[in-house]
């Protein structure tokens, strides 16, 4: 499944603040988000997973 790696600055305070985000490609056949979904006729719904994966750095 696809996700999305988010990068978090750190302030010596302790006060925590999302930098950047990226998504990162599972390059499945069978995830609807990846740039390697099938694109013949199938029943994505069942088949395929449909979210991301929320990742922190």
């Amino acid at each position: 499944m696809c996700s999305t790696l988010t990068f978090i600055l750190e302030y010596s305070c302790g006060h925590r603040y999302p930098k950047d985000s990226q998504k990162v490609d599972c390059r499945s056949k069978e995830c609807r988000l990846s740039i390697h979904h099938e694109t013949i006729a199938h029943n994505c719904l069942q088949r395929c997973k449909q979210g991301l994966v929320m990742s922190i750095a």
